[in-house]
């Protein structure tokens, strides 16, 4: 399946939930009831927390130049972030589909 956005027809190139998040009237939202955050700040919030997970992940990898070469506590430094990553792709996807 190939996900087509454009500027024309969409508006921006957000993804569709992005929108759908955006638009949501106040009056069908109970975050406040709730002590929650706006639907649309929380979706932000964890792909926020995506990009800082690959960008230490990718960081990490581009002090060494190979895999090989990493210590042991670097190696142990990388698999937590690896698993940081692992952890927020998961938030997200729950995020998304609950």
């Amino acid at each position: 399946m190939k996900i087509k956005r454009s500027m024309e027809y969409d508006g921006n190139i957000a993804p569709e939930v992005y929108n759908l998040l955006h638009h949501l009237p106040d009056e069908v939202l109970h975050n406040h009831d709730y002590g929650k955050g706006h639907p649309l700040a929380i979706y932000n919030e964890s792909l926020n927390r995506i990009g800082k997970a690959f960008s230490k992940v990718l960081d990490l990898y581009e002090k060494h130049n190979s895999y090989n070469e990493f210590s042991t506590e670097n190696h142990l430094k990388l698999v937590e972030e690896q698993k940081e990553l692992l952890h927020s792709l998961h938030a997200h996807l729950m995020t998304v589909i609950i």
